[in-house]
């Protein structure tokens, strides 16, 4: 018995006339997000926001659910993570948030959020290279309640 054939489709990826090997942006771009691996930066926190700021964690059990949530989504594609319903990952309109973002570059991009356990969610954004950056820290589920 021979191995099966892996028939996942691979990005197209257009090299220029010079023909070189394209670097790791070019790359990436290529690929759609869906089909990417979570990255997280914490570069855009708003920690101006006393009530949403990530700086907020301090249950133990609940940053350990934190850390551990990211962990585990670092192992699914952003396609995977939004088919599952348990993660509740999605976008939502920015004018449907309960609260003011102090951070000026998230409202350049639509806000997106997911959730760390039944209430706890993670709101903020994808850049242009498809990096998550964490706004806030909604543990009560307050900044966009949904329905």
């Amino acid at each position: 018995m021979g191995k099966k054939k892996d028939k996942t489709p691979k990005p197209t990826i257009h090299l220029k006339k010079s023909g070189k090997t394209p670097d790791y942006q070019q790359l990436k771009k290529s690929i759609p997000y869906h089909q990417q691996k979570p990255v997280f930066s914490f570069l855009d926190c708003d920690l101006q926001n006393k009530e949403y700021k990530p700086g907020n964690i301090t249950n133990d059990k609940i940053w350990h659910k934190f850390i551990q949530r990211l962990t585990n989504l670092s192992n699914l594609t952003w396609g995977e993570i939004e088919r599952f319903h348990d993660y509740h990952a999605h976008p939502f309109s920015w004018n449907q948030a309960s609260v003011n973002c102090h951070t000026k570059c998230f409202h350049d991009y639509p806000p997106y959020q997911f959730a760390i356990d039944r209430q706890p969610r993670i709101i903020g954004f994808f850049d242009r290279d498809s990096i998550f950056h964490i706004v806030w820290f909604d543990k009560d589920h307050t900044v966009f309640p949904g329905k």
